[in-house]
């Protein structure tokens, strides 16, 4: 009985590795062919975004901590989009008072 149960636990342990095994061959042969880097989809540049934050965080829209999500106007949103526009365009973002 001993002996049964030990082959039980055995053949439990090997069905997964034999699994694990026959995936990790594929890994072992995909090393050989060459792999065409993936190129990332990003359609909104990286002064576009950097001239929105600033433009948020100048209008007190950037939060810290615990603080309450401030709501944002369709005022506010135009004048973000103004200051991602002039950053696209490499224009310097005027420091203006709210």
């Amino acid at each position: 009985m001993k002996r049964q149960s030990k082959q039980v636990a055995l053949a439990a342990i090997a069905a997964p590795c034999a699994v694990l095994l026959m995936g990790c061959e594929s890994l072992v042969t995909s090393l050989d062919a060459p792999v065409a880097a993936e190129e990332a989809g990003y359609t909104t540049s990286r002064a576009r975004v950097l001239g929105e934050l600033k433009e948020a965080q100048r209008l007190g829209l950037i939060t810290v901590g615990e603080e309450s999500i401030p709501s944002l106007t369709p005022e506010q949103s135009r004048m973000i989009t103004l200051a991602g526009d002039a950053a696209e365009k490499g224009a310097p973002v005027a420091a203006r008072t709210k």
